[in-house]
């Protein structure tokens, strides 16, 4: 076959018309498609649903370049600070947007349409191989229903989004036996990720060996001796580039391939570590791989010839031990997605698709379709059911919907406060929305210059308790030592949210007060009750003295008992020495001797929180600080079941399990000696205030704007402009080679 022709056992596709209804009806899909996933995926930045691990550390190293603090080679190769472990050299075109659309958002929607424009080279190939615009339109639909890809377009950015369209592009030039355009498809594709290069180098030690053992000159008359050796040089040329960049620009890195983590820890390469491997998960590797095959009827397996390029991932998930390669909701399908199709293709242009079934090609796509829909009605990410956060979800960590809640709002608001030049330890949730900041991190060890300047944390999220692989020790108890050491601030917080700054000694920035000390007689009888206590009020003090060494207490009912409230007060004691002696701040109603108590030991220096109840103390210790012993300073957070507790401006411990319907008051408390009250005060959150005017997202809402109406209008206008830009070509040559004449 001569470069250029088209393959004589192929048919002719069908003609191009604009009254093809099968053509409007995919770019219909595809614009749905688009459309439905860049609103889910937004909603899921907008939620804090995505995270350091891929989003943040795409937008973070972006950043970085657009302000000088690294150089382009940091994203798109090996080397650290920036990027990590992979090549992908097609990063400069995504970076060239994302200077334009500096925003995570941006990647967000550049992704959907990334994954859904592969539906129409897939439909155009499906024209080809088929001869049927509706068998073609609906592989292209059932594409757009395929669970996996839903589970890409899920889980933050990936820079496999771009395989599905250069690869299926790739096949379509392969098919049509145009080899130029086949070899500028091909270097894209191993310029996107260095595991590509594997793919093609298989393929074409494949091909390679075929043609050898029967002397044949094409592969089932569609790939040439010429083509398959370009497939298994352009393999060898980027697995060895990919290697030697690694091994010279990060020598600490044992090899590019290092992510894959594939092994069991005790692999050795014997016989048996390979089965040990195997036998890991592998009830996951099954479902991974039914779940694949299951929305395609099978299909590839009737062809498998064809689908002989996903063998490495085959063998890969066989006994690899981490869980994402073999993941629907993760970026791993993509690797072997267009070769699933591909190989469905050919299996559908039999005359009988199935072995042992009588069914014709038309029946075939049609109960194709109907899998199709009853596996994304029940794992697409947007099904209620869906396995990842829906009713067959095995864990409740994110409830579905991803929705924008005012807390969501309040809690972006708050990560607003922090300068744009600042330093942050940042929560893997919260790490996204602070990637434009100077220089912000999961971890604050190793050869850093002083502390950060802000911490941001969400107590009521996931990652603040779950360390961040491969970080050993979550950020909950990087942020304390933080705290302990150096004198942080509450610069704001948003119900379970806080963000500390260093050296921060303000009311909270972000907090609206709810409740004061009265500032009169009159106001005090009115709002504060006690009990056996006597009392003074005087400078914005309130001086407790109790009655014959019993209890004393006074409190006032909080404005809205149900938000989150920051409490803060100054307490100083009169007798400090007295080891018998008390005092603390009030939870709940001591009216009715059913109450919490935060309070200090001066003697020992040990934080107590102690609940009251009719006489009886059950008492737990949450924290130690040896503190001057004449004060101390709490602030302490009741947001749902949780009581953070800071002294003198440091966190010493935590309590959680309190029943926040009891907290109704705050007040204060003392036994066997006098205490001093000052700066006694509530802040109410602002986590359930909707801020004047609503909250708009600009940044998700320009970026949708800019990119999906031309990405519409090419698909759209795509049978013209392609026409135009072949005729153009057509003068350019001619003009040429009347010049040579």
């Amino acid at each position: 076959m001569q470069r250029g022709q088209r393959n004589p056992r192929l048919p002719e596709p069908p003609a191009k018309s604009t009254g093809n209804p099968w053509r409007s009806r995919v770019i219909l899909a595809i614009v749905l498609y688009t459309f439905a996933f860049s609103v889910y995926s937004l909603l899921r930045y907008y939620s804090f649903r995505t995270v350091y691990f891929d989003l943040g550390l795409y937008t973070y190293s972006m950043n970085r370049i657009l302000h000088g603090a690294e150089g382009l080679e940091t994203l798109l190769l090996p080397s650290t600070p920036g990027h990590v472990g992979h090549v992908s050299p097609i990063l400069i075109f995504v970076y060239l947007l994302y200077a334009a659309l500096p925003s995570p958002p941006t990647l967000l929607v550049l992704q959907t349409i990334l994954l859904s424009a592969a539906a129409w080279p897939l439909f155009r190939l499906g024209e080809l191989l088929l001869e049927r615009s509706d068998h073609a339109g609906i592989v292209a639909f059932t594409y757009l229903l395929y669970p996996a890809l839903h589970g890409i377009n899920r889980f933050d950015f990936h820079v496999e989004a771009f395989l599905p369209l250069f690869g299926f592009e790739a096949l379509l030039l392969l098919v049509r036996a145009q080899y130029r355009a086949f070899v500028v498809v091909s270097l894209l594709l191993l310029l996107t990720h260095e595991f590509v290069s594997i793919i093609f180098l298989w393929s074409g030690l494949v091909l390679v060996v075929y043609h050898g053992w029967t002397k044949k000159e094409s592969f089932r008359g569609l790939v040439s001796k010429r083509t398959s050796w370009t497939i298994l040089l352009l393999g060898a040329g980027f697995l060895i580039l990919a290697e030697g960049l690694n091994r010279w620009l990060t020598p600490s890195h044992a090899s590019v391939f290092g992510w894959l983590t594939i092994t069991t820890s005790d692999y050795t390469g014997s016989l048996s570590s390979i089965y040990a491997g195997i036998l890991d998960h592998w009830t996951l590797k099954i479902r991974f791989w039914l779940l694949m095959l299951a929305p395609l009827l099978f299909l590839p397996l009737r062809e498998w010839r064809w689908a002989l390029p996903i063998v490495p991932w085959v063998a890969i998930t066989s006994y690899g031990s981490n869980t994402l390669l073999y993941d629907i909701y993760s970026q791993y399908a993509t690797f072997v997605l267009p070769f699933l199709f591909f190989s469905t293709l050919w299996a559908l242009r039999r005359t009988q698709p199935f072995p042992f079934v009588s069914m014709t090609p038309r029946r075939a796509v049609v109960f194709m379709l109907a899998a199709a829909l009853v596996a994304a009605s029940l794992l697409s990410v947007l099904s209620p059911a869906n396995a990842w956060d829906g009713a067959l979800a095995s864990t409740e960590a994110q409830a579905y919907p991803p929705s924008v809640t005012a807390l969501d709002q309040s809690t972006a608001r708050l990560l607003g406060l922090i300068p744009a030049n600042a330093s942050v330890l940042a929560q893997e949730e919260l790490f996204p929305q602070l990637s434009d900041r100077r220089e912000v991190a999961l971890d604050w060890s190793g050869s850093r210059s002083g502390p950060p300047q802000y911490i941001a944390v969400d107590i009521g999220r996931t990652w603040y308790a779950t360390p961040v692989p491969p970080i050993p020790r979550p950020l909950g108890a990087i942020a304390s030592d933080l705290l302990a050491n150096d004198s942080y601030g509450i610069a704001g917080f948003s119900g379970t949210a806080f963000v500390y700054g260093l050296g921060w000694s303000g009311p909270p920035a972000l907090s609206v007060r709810a409740l004061d000390l009265p500032r009169s007689a009159a106001d005090l009888s009115r709002n504060w009750t006690f009990a056996n206590a006597s009392w003074t009020w005087s400078l914005g003090t309130l001086n407790l003295s109790p009655v014959a060494s019993e209890i004393g207490f006074g409190s006032s009912l909080l404005a809205s008992p149900a938000d989150s409230v920051l409490l803060t007060a100054d307490m100083h004691f009169a007798n400090a020495s007295t080891t018998t002696a008390w005092s603390g701040v009030v939870l709940g109603l001591p009216g009715s001797l059913d109450f919490w108590l935060l309070y200090l030991e001066p003697a020992s220096g040990q934080v107590r929180f102690a609940r009251f109840l009719s006489g009886l103390w059950n008492d737990k210790e949450i924290g130690m600080y040896t503190a001057s012993a004449a004060a101390v300073h709490l602030q302490v957070l009741i947001s749902g079941e949780s009581v953070q507790v800071w002294a003198d401006g440091y966190r010493v411990g935590a309590a959680y399990g309190v029943p926040s319907p009891s907290i109704q008051r705050i007040g204060g408390a003392s036994f066997s000696q006098n205490v001093t009250f000052s700066s006694l005060t509530a802040e109410e959150s602002v986590a359930d205030r909707v801020p004047p005017g609503g909250y708009i997202p600009w940044d998700g809402i320009v970026a949708f704007s800019v990119l999906v109406p031309p990405f519409i209008l090419l698909l759209v206008f795509e049978t013209q402009l392609q026409a135009g830009t072949h005729a153009a070509w057509s003068f350019l040559r001619g003009h040429g080679q009347r010049r040579r004449g």
